[in-house]
């Protein structure tokens, strides 16, 4: 039960992440402005880079070794304090670089200064620890508690597009109160570690290895709204910003299990068992998809009644945007088993590698061609090819481990199923009109219905999985 009890965790974390901005961004969008929310999201992925480049592939290298030796107590006690002190080296190298870069900046420097808090903050990040020893309570508490006290002061604070800095601030400050939260936790968990028997730099070279496939994400992630920047306008930064983040938002509820996963197929991985990683693994496709789909035909569904009433009446185009986008949900679920969930705990590190540079190296060529004669359609469709390329390639990858026909054996099931219930609600639509948050969901729900409905019908395998897990968890609690 310990891993439904971590999944929980992330998921409940997720799922506040997503009810919060229901709160948060249709006050943001207005007091703001488009424009600044574009600014915002310009510099942020501007010093993401810096971050990127500081973080290396610790944090992904840190979580999987950790789940290697986490049984050991001086052992991870000394790769907690050799991971802190190479995090420590590398990210203030990157606050050395940024400064260099922000010294030649041409705009928007005090708005790049307060984004790079996140710098320092990244330095007593160690939700990595948590994360390898699979205690993601502690996580999970400590990013609620800092976002929750985010918003509140921007609802106290932040009024009007004069501040825009202090909406930045609020954001990236919140960070740095966050990570130091986690350390009082390390007493009982972490001995002290004579500094003659630390060695930093050898955990370099295996973090470089998660560096390159870090570099290539960001790249795809970051790229688009930069572009934008430059052959289109802020206001396009923007609108496509407010459809990507509710895009990821969404798909925190769908890869919340391979936060979990990680940790518990390397433990396993440890000690040679592959069969039952087989198994955790076609389970997890199952229910991966089974949970993605209705999220795809929904979002296609209710995307433009949504960011009307989310965002307000001058961002249809983010509507239309998320429309667009939607079938990225169902990519990325489907990476985030073959790539999170298998090929890093496996230490199939190439593979991993080669597919997200893949992406990466479409991403950039898909933008340069869509983006200055679609603007933010451009970016939304080369995001779209992007995702679809890297998990085609991180499925060739693993064909030698796993049966694909079994993976996708019941897959035509949820498809069916959520094609069901998009043409019925479709059909409902023409005499139901959906403009406010009541109406949403009501639709919500109606849809949620529908779908268990459908697979009912088809007898999807995803049913059986959760009447055995009803059955152990009320076995369990008895």
């Amino acid at each position: 039960m310990k891993l439904v009890k971590n999944w929980f965790y992330n998921l409940s974390y997720n799922l506040l992440l997503l009810i919060l901005p229901l709160i948060t961004v249709p006050y943001v969008s207005r007091v703001i402005g488009i424009a600044g929310i574009g600014i915002n999201d310009y510099t942020s992925a501007l010093v993401n880079y810096f971050l990127l480049f500081g973080t290396l592939g610790i944090k992904l290298y840190a979580n999987r070794e950790l789940a290697y030796h986490r049984g050991e107590k001086f052992t991870r006690s000394q790769l907690f304090w050799e991971i802190t002190c190479l995090q420590a080296l590398t990210i203030g190298v990157a606050i050395l670089a940024f400064m260099g870069y922000w010294l030649i900046a041409s705009r928007y420097r005090t708005y790049l200064l307060l984004q790079a808090l996140v710098l320092p903050a990244a330095i007593f990040d160690i939700s990595w620890y948590f994360m390898g020893m699979e205690d993601f309570g502690k996580v999970v508490l400590r990013n609620a508690f800092v976002r929750l006290l985010a918003i509140s002061l921007i609802f106290t604070l932040v009024h009007s597009t004069a501040d825009l800095w202090l909406y930045i601030l609020l954001n990236a400050g919140s960070s740095l109160i966050g990570n130091l939260t986690l350390w009082p936790y390390l007493v009982q968990q972490i001995q002290w570690v004579p500094k003659a028997q630390l060695h930093p730099l050898q955990h370099l070279r295996g973090s470089l290895t998660l560096f390159l496939p870090t570099i290539a994400i960001q790249i795809y992630l970051s790229l688009n709204r930069n572009l934008l920047g430059v052959f289109a306008s802020m206001s396009a930064v923007g609108y496509y910003g407010y459809a990507d983040r509710v895009i990821r938002l969404v798909l925190g509820i769908v890869t919340a299990l391979g936060s979990v996963m990680l940790p518990n197929i390397a433990n396993k991985a440890a000690h040679k068992q592959y069969a039952a990683i087989k198994t955790s693994l076609y389970r997890s496709f199952d229910f991966t998809t089974a949970l993605a789909v209705p999220l795809v035909f929904g979002l296609a569904l209710l995307g433009p009644s949504f960011s009307q009433w989310y965002l307000g009446s001058g961002y249809q185009l983010t509507g239309q945007l998320l429309i667009a986008e939607a079938p990225v949900i169902l990519f990325i679920a489907w990476g985030n088993v073959t790539g999170i969930q298998l090929l890093l705990p496996l230490k199939r590190n190439r593979a991993y590698t080669l597919s997200v540079i893949l992406g990466a190296v479409i991403s950039v060529g898909a933008n340069l061609i869509l983006i200055p004669p679609f603007g933010a359609y451009g970016a939304v469709f080369a995001t779209v090819l992007t995702e679809f390329c890297v998990t085609g390639a991180q499925l060739h990858a693993i064909r030698d481990f796993i049966s694909r026909r079994r993976l996708f054996h019941a897959t035509w099931k949820y498809l069916l199923s959520g094609s069901a219930m998009y043409v019925t609600l479709r059909s409902l639509l023409n005499y139901w009109s959906v403009t406010g948050l009541t109406a949403i969901l009501l639709t919500v729900l109606c849809g949620a219905g529908l779908y268990f409905i459908s697979l009912k019908v088809v007898a999807a395998p995803i049913l059986k999985e959760l009447h055995f897990f009803l059955q152990k968890a009320a076995n369990h609690l008895g």
